[in-house]
């Protein structure tokens, strides 16, 4: 996971945020983030308590999306942590070094060492677990879906999309970011692309002009813009699963499973008989 975009109080990082869009929450929004996490970590479910290096050089990343230490998230998860438990836990010996990489932005993993044993322990404490699930709908969820607001999304695969997007690239504004794309994909429409028989096309705005789009359309340009910021370019495994999606799921709306391409690039399917976390406690009552 890249940054997120919000800075929040103990409060709100300790009380689950509620769906940003009533048009993305339920069976659909789970069947998103189990794709999700199967395409980052090979497993439809929340791995609270994974930790490694990054890939790309940005310190840690841990818990149940892949949070990194060379941004804020990591930090606040141990604050929220720290409120429960009178700062004597598992970070002691690290907090001022997970508190200067969040206020700096600083990839480095020096005197982390210790931080994958740390993160196991701690994720045994439901409280734990809680607190990264609050920290994954406010800084990830709520944004992606903010942002599938303002496009007009209304697809299932579309907004999962943006949620894709959010936890791999981040749901900030800058040019890498999610955001960034949404903005770079607009200004990619420059006349009407409207799909016989659409009835129901955005409406995009780019240099003043405001032009008939198609979702499909919309989505396609978009992905070829993330392409252009993805690992493997257009060979993305997320980009590659993605339009299989697209292709293969006939239903605007998500109804109890979805085919898509698993990490391997196989053929495969989730069903909201399972969910991303075991703290979405009844059936359709996602975290989301």
């Amino acid at each position: 996971m890249r940054f997120s975009i919000a800075s929040y109080s103990l409060a709100t990082a300790l009380a689950l945020g509620s769906s940003a869009s009533a048009a993305f929450s339920g069976c659909p929004a789970n069947l998103a983030v189990q794709i999700t996490n199967n395409l980052q970590n090979g497993n439809v479910h929340f791995d609270y308590g994974s930790c490694r290096l990054s890939k790309t050089g940005t310190g840690y990343e841990v818990g149940a999306v892949n949070f990194l230490t060379a941004g804020p998230d990591v930090y606040h998860i141990v604050k929220a942590y720290d409120a429960l438990t009178n700062s004597d836990n598992e970070f002691n010996s690290m907090r001022d070094i997970l508190k200067a990489n969040a206020d700096n932005y600083r990839p480095s993993a020096v005197g982390l060492e210790g931080l994958c044993d740390a993160w196991s322990k701690a994720s045994a404490n439901d409280s734990f677990k809680t607190i990264q699930n609050a920290i994954f709908t406010k800084n990830y969820f709520n944004p992606s879906q903010q942002y599938a607001d303002r496009v007009g999304l209304q697809q299932s695969v579309n907004r999962a999309l943006m949620l894709n997007t959010a936890i791999v690239h981040g749901s900030g504004s800058s040019v890498s970011m999610l955001g960034g794309m949404v903005r770079q994909t607009n200004k990619l429409v420059t006349q009407d692309m409207v799909a016989i028989g659409d009835t129901s096309p955005l409406s995009v705005t780019n240099g003043g002009a405001a032009y008939k789009v198609s979702e499909a359309n919309w989505a396609e340009l978009f992905l070829q813009t993330r392409a252009r910021f993805a690992e493997n370019g257009e060979n993305n495994v997320h980009i590659r699963s993605f339009r299989y999606a697209m292709g293969n799921n006939a239903a605007a709306s998500w109804e109890d499973s979805v085919k898509y391409l698993d990490g391997s690039g196989s053929a495969a399917s989730v069903s909201c008989g399972d969910t991303y976390s075991s703290y979405a406690t009844a059936a359709n009552n996602y975290l989301v």
